[in-house]
């Protein structure tokens, strides 16, 4: 296919979320050029518009750091990648601050009544991203040395030597290639290769697969978590998880609280409430113990939902809502090959086998802008590169329609490599999923970015299964009804590089 050349860029960012804002506002401030390029709108997409807005941080307190320090490293069950979650935890505070010059609404809490997991967040009313996401597109606009490209999906990443040099990209079927001395990939996890998912539809792992294409190692691909705090009739909304101390609880079929047993109840660590949703038949959402006033302050769009629906029980079903694996980086957002950063989502080993509720957007707020700052001072040292662009593993155009196989893929990875797995079930989803590559392998698409997308999900689908099934244990938010317990001999990460066989890094 006939690739177009767009334009000579110091830093390219692959990502319109909050991660890729940050990161080219950064490279910006250190005087690079900038292009941002993202599959939907800059500001209005991936997993961060969404999101509620809610920003967890440790306090400055060294002692009190420690304290988060463990918190995570426990919720991650100990297999966090500690230079990185040191970077989070250190970072978090100042970083979270710096979002006032975009947004100053933003609401402190620095404790949360029940003194446990939500003290120092800080969130807007009403709680969403959206709100800070399009401040911070507002701001970006505002810089002439940052240029958009809406609705193009990143394609291949171009290589000289050992260093990256430029990015194919897609466009209504048409190819272009954008020249870069250095390129950050913020393209967010891979949670969409499930059927049921909170999170948007061009979260299907394209910035992970790329990257494994250019031989960088991908870590804790089997780690996928399920949002339990999710209404999805009569209605579909998020539930602020601090309402649950204030008096919200989860209730079953049987009119019965399923969480009272636990430390911690509906505050549980997600992987346990999800899986705890998953045993029971139906789950519902009670709010008789919440008061009016607080509902109207943090929640009201419950309360309007309930207005519309009067006597309608709010159902709740557990979402794939983030990816835990992905991208091996440095501590500077660095990887293996020159001139390549990665932040956000798209990155592995930071939140281990389970991330902690509200550190998502921390990580966007802390590694954005290192990443920024870095793949800008990295450009200062090189020279553009003069390439001829390929992508030799695109198929000719025709007119067959992608989105049954992609439908297919997510069908069977949420009933066979969901929330509870197991030999048997995963062996079934490896079959189907080898089934839509030889059905993919073979197809000419009438929309380029499906195939694309499609090419990356089952690609990713067939990692995520291998690691799953090397894991015989259940940790985090891997979990297999075959080995239901935590075992030492996995305390570690699985490790993938294309054409090497699954590695594993004992801790």
């Amino acid at each position: 296919m006939l690739i177009n050349q767009t334009g000579q860029y110091d830093v390219v960012v692959v990502g319109g979320g909050l991660s890729g804002m940050h990161a080219a506002i950064e490279s910006s401030r250190n005087g690079a050029k900038v292009a941002v390029i993202s599959k939907k709108k800059t500001g209005k997409s991936g997993s961060s518009v969404v999101s509620k807005s809610i920003h967890r941080f440790a306090p400055t307190d060294l002692s009190m750091q420690s304290v988060y320090l463990k918190k995570a490293l426990e919720a991650g069950r100990f297999i966090n990648d500690r230079e990185l979650m040191k970077v989070l935890i250190n970072k978090g505070s100042d970083s979270v601050e710096n979002l006032l010059l975009y947004l100053p609404s933003l609401y402190f809490n620095s404790k949360s009544l029940d003194e446990m997991l939500y003290s120092n967040i800080s969130y807007h009313n009403p709680k969403k991203g959206v709100f800070l996401t399009s401040k911070i597109r507002e701001y970006i606009e505002k810089h002439t040395c940052i240029s958009i490209f809406d609705g193009f999906t990143a394609v291949e990443i171009m290589t000289k030597g050992n260093s990256v040099c430029g990015l194919i990209v897609e466009n209504n079927n048409e190819l272009q290639y954008f020249s870069a001395k250095s390129i950050i990939l913020a393209t967010g996890g891979y949670a969409y290769i499930y059927k049921e998912t909170s999170t948007t539809n061009d979260e299907t792992g394209d910035g992970i697969a790329m990257a494994l294409r250019k031989g960088l190692p991908l870590s804790d691909m089997e780690f996928v978590q399920f949002y339990p705090y999710r209404v999805v009739s009569p209605a579909i909304h998020d539930i602020f998880p601090n309402l649950f101390s204030e008096g919200a609880v989860f209730l079953n079929e049987k009119n019965e609280r399923f969480m009272d047993d636990f430390p911690n109840k509906e505050l549980e660590n997600r992987d346990v409430l999800a899986r705890e949703i998953f045993k029971q038949k139906e789950v519902f959402l009670n709010l008789d113990n919440c008061s009016v006033p607080y509902l109207l302050k943090e929640s009201p769009e419950l309360l309007k939902i309930q207005e519309k629906y009067p006597g309608a029980p709010l159902k709740v079903v557990p979402k794939a809502h983030f990816s835990m694996g992905g991208i091996r980086i440095q501590s500077d957002c660095s990887t293996d090959l020159g001139g390549f950063f990665a932040c956000g989502e798209v990155t592995g080993g930071l939140h281990g086998a389970n991330r902690l509720a509200g550190y998502a957007l921390t990580e966007t707020a802390v590694f954005g802008p290192i990443a920024g700052r870095n793949a800008a001072l990295y450009a200062q040292s090189k020279k553009q590169e003069d390439i001829t662009p390929g992508a030799a593993f695109l198929p000719q155009i025709g007119q067959d329609d992608i989105k049954p196989i992609k439908r297919q893929l997510r069908d069977v990875m949420w009933e066979k490599a969901g929330i509870v797995k197991s030999k048997k079930t995963l062996l079934e989803a490896q079959t189907t999923i080898s089934e839509l590559k030889s059905l993919l392998g073979k197809s000419q698409p009438y929309k380029l970015k499906d195939w694309v997308e499609a090419y990356n999900m089952l690609n990713l689908a067939a990692i995520m299964i291998e690691s799953s099934l090397l894991r015989k244990e259940s940790r985090g938010a891997h979990f297999r009804s075959d080995y239901p317990d935590e075992n030492d001999a996995f305390l570690g990460n699985f490790i993938y590089q294309q054409g090497s066989d699954m590695d594993f890094n004992k801790l």
